[in-house]
């Protein structure tokens, strides 16, 4: 009882705080009861070490998978199988399948069934780098080999994938007659093959410069195809590379791609139902598809009903009766790494709203959704009676981030906002919301919890993270920005001024102090490590005029103005250059005791310096956050317990120590967890052999350039150091894309001599002010 009643004044406690500071909180709302499902979990044989593919056909699900068993001289043999199985699960038949024909190391590729029930496999043999389709009926009778023979090379696209002199197939749709489209995994084009494998016509790309890729095909009821086309180009206006989605038809008989469709970028489309022209699969849920209008309906929405849609496998096939299927594996991600687990067939039965309860409503909108956020979405849901979150995903738009900031505008405004990265690797900021007051203090929250203790995390990672005193945004885990020098060159002292670092780097180019790098991209890592000298978030004000930056601009001047050859002197050889004293400095970055092991012992071979980027504020290293997982609290949500309660999910002991193992590559903000993970980094890596035995590696090997040497483990003295550091660090890595934008296009006219450096630092100045004051 006692605990009860102090959750409940706990809660009111946390409510009073928030609406105090403003209007009277919204009534919560109830969640939804809609397109939910109940998942029923078809297990499958412990013997299947490898399921390649389920496929449904005629009342029937058939399971295509390889099974590896121990013979009698201690070696694996393989054999390949298609289990029939019953929609309950039962086990109707089970055949081998045949897949040898020449090949030495078969591998699945796909598999499918056509009309008339024929099972088909494509087989890749990497040896002879060929494909074979191999043909059986629904009884396992083998009906015949076939090699593809050559001539999908006119497939490939211009892609880095494209260099390869073999490609995966990455679609395998079967077409009547016997025949098949395929596409490789870097091209635009698609062909048609005979079942002898011969090849019968080449679908070509319309615009064969252009670089992309097929990102799947899926076909209508009625038997229309289409391709997804992913493609890419450079936007001059945010420097940056926008990738569009389309859906384009293909016209099999005349061989040429027809009608192409903009699509949203973010989901898969699958094939189509009597209901559905096509289906999508996006974060939010599973969506019907109507080709004429281009509007979606949704049918399953993934969170609601338990489902991580990360960890789906293939395709998904809705059956007569409305339930739904897919393959499914329990993948977990715990700190950086994903640890795979069982696989097993979803079938999903759609649950009638009167048997579900009711719960309040916290409404979450993202643009970009990670599989850390997911799953801990999920879990909240599982163990939260009161809430249930709904998630909107914005990238289930084409114009995500401008719908999202019209929608937060107009007061759709969400109870937790995930402020991350967009599309392109830009961070999504929240300066606009704090200006308009869109946004909780969130130090009111850990100040009225009684369960939660600033002191026990890194505070000055929350002040980094301040505007005007208060924290309305925070990410769970950090990477540190910096540069380090050997202390022989740049001085034991961290962190310097522009003055300081340009008086020690006057005489030197730009590769002898940082390496092979073209003018934009240094000036790219000042806007980002540095953006706190250049613009007040607190005042909306900027700096760009100032001697600091022009001094920037003039520095990055000396680096390349394009991309440097292939060939290009120490081009990959960093760490030889430090040695060698040929490079002065290295923004490779620090923040736990195994990177400054490897600074010193490895990339340096001598003490090292962080000195971090020259700038007026901090020492010059800053906070990142590369996974792009921040969180806010609206100040209008009318849950904000529940929304404490989902945020603060991300500040547990739990959460947090995923994050103190040895090899993830991120850095938790919980003091306790850090300590474990500089712990941690102090033994010698350790993994499970296939004994299920412990096993140490006591080396720890690191190459130099020209050798490989033990620089062996940090000891105590790195973990003491380090902690130090991180703790100095005051300021956080943003990313702008708009001002990005405008400091490129602008410095572009002093790095071709058009213009002085103090002009366009002028002209800078004034842009990125507008740009500012209308943001606010």
């Amino acid at each position: 009882m006692f605990k009860k009643i102090f959750s409940a004044v706990t809660a009111a406690a946390i409510c009073l705080t928030i609406s105090s500071c403003g209007k009277q909180l919204p009534e919560p709302e109830t969640a939804s009861k809609e397109h939910v499902y109940r998942e029923d979990r078809i297990e499958l044989a412990e013997e299947l070490n490898e399921i390649n593919k389920i496929m449904y056909y005629d009342g029937l699900i058939y399971l295509l998978a390889a099974k590896s068993t121990d013979n009698e001289n201690g070696f694996y043999s393989v054999k390949y199988i298609i289990d029939v199985m019953n929609t309950d699960g039962s086990l109707k038949r089970e055949f081998e399948i045949d897949l040898t024909s020449g090949a030495i190391f078969p591998y699945i590729e796909d598999a499918c069934i056509d009309g008339d029930g024929i099972i088909s496999v494509v087989t890749e043999d990497y040896v002879y780098e060929s494909f074979t389709i191999h043909r059986f009926s629904r009884d396992g009778e083998k009906l015949g080999s076939a090699q593809i023979e050559d001539g999908l090379d006119e497939l490939k696209g211009m892609g880095s994938l494209a260099l390869s002199s073999f490609l995966p197939l990455s679609s395998f749709l079967p077409l009547e007659n016997g025949r098949y489209l395929v596409t490789v995994s870097s091209g635009k084009s698609a062909a048609v093959i005979t079942a002898e494998g011969k090849i019968e016509k080449i679908i070509k790309d319309n615009n064969p410069t252009e670089e992309g890729y097929a990102n799947g095909l899926c076909r209508t009821a009625d038997g229309r195809i289409f391709m997804m086309l992913e493609t890419f180009s450079w936007d001059e206006t945010i420097s940056s590379a926008v990738r569009e989605t389309s859906l384009v038809e293909l016209d099999i008989d005349g061989g040429k791609m027809g009608e192409s469709r903009s699509v949203a970028s973010g989901g898969s489309f699958r094939d189509g139902t009597d209901k559905y022209d096509l289906l999508i699969s996006r974060d939010s849920g599973l969506f019907g598809y109507d080709l004429e209008t281009g509007n979606t309906e949704l049918i399953l929405n993934w969170i609601k009903s338990g489902i991580d849609k990360g960890n789906i496998e293939g395709e998904i096939n809705i059956l007569p009766d409305g339930r739904i299927m897919f393959l499914n594996t329990d993948m977990k991600w715990y700190g950086s790494i994903g640890h795979r687990g069982k696989e097993y067939i979803s079938l999903l039965t759609k649950i009638p709203p009167e048997e579900l309860p009711d719960r309040k409503l916290i409404k979450l909108f993202a643009l970009n959704l990670s599989d850390y956020i997911r799953q801990q979405m999920l879990e909240f849901n599982r163990n939260n009676p009161e809430y249930e979150i709904e998630l909107t995903s914005y990238a289930d738009y084409e114009d995500g981030l401008e719908r999202m900031n019209a929608d937060m505008i107009a007061g759709n405004i969400p109870d937790v906002l995930v402020l991350g990265k967009d599309g392109a690797g830009y961070d999504i900021l929240a300066d606009s919301y704090i200006s308009k007051g869109l946004l909780a203090n969130l130090y009111d929250f850990m100040d009225g919890d009684p369960d939660f203790d600033r002191g026990d995390y890194l505070e000055n990672y929350f002040k980094a993270y301040e505007v005007g005193g208060k924290l309305y945004e925070i990410a769970p885990t950090f990477t540190i920005g910096t540069i380090a020098g050997k202390t022989s060159r740049v001085g034991e002292k961290e962190g310097w001024t522009m003055e300081e670092f340009s008086a020690l780097t006057a005489d030197m180019t730009g590769e002898e102090i940082l390496g092979v790098y073209r003018k934009d991209a240094v000036l790219e890592l000042f806007l980002n490590n540095c953006s706190d000298s250049y613009i007040n978030r607190n005042k909306g004000k900027c700096s760009f005029d100032s001697d600091e930056f022009i001094g920037v601009l003039k520095f990055c001047n000396k680096f390349l103005d394009e991309d440097p050859a292939e060939d290009y002197p120490y081009l990959y050889e960093t760490a030889k250059s430090l040695r060698e004293d040929n490079q002065l400095l290295w923004d490779n970055g620090a923040g736990t005791p195994k990177d400054i092991r490897a600074l010193e012992k490895g990339d340096f071979g001598d003490s090292v310096t962080l000195k971090g980027f020259p700038c007026s504020k901090g020492n010059g290293s800053c906070f990142m956050d590369y996974q792009g997982i921040k969180f806010a609290i609206s100040s209008r949500s009318s849950v904000p317990e529940g929304a404490w309660k989902f945020v603060k999910s991300f500040l547990s002991d739990e959460y947090q120590e995923q994050f103190s193992g040895q090899q993830s590559g991120r850095i938790p903000i919980k003091l306790s967890a850090i300590e474990k993970k500089y712990a941690n980094e102090q033994k010698p890596y350790e993994y499970v052999d296939n004994n299920g035995v412990t096993q140490y590696i006591n080396e720890n090997w690191y190459y130099t350039g020209t050798i490989d040497i033990d620089i062996g483990y940090p000891d105590e003295a790195d973990a003491e150091r380090m902690m130090n550091f991180i703790k100095t660090v005051t300021t956080v890595q943003r990313n702008d894309r708009y001002v990005t934008a405008i400091v490129q296009e602008e410095a572009g006219a002093y790095f071709a001599g058009q213009k002085s450096a103090e002009e366009v630092a002028k002209t800078i100045q004034n842009r990125v002010q507008n740009y500012l004051d209308e943001n606010r």
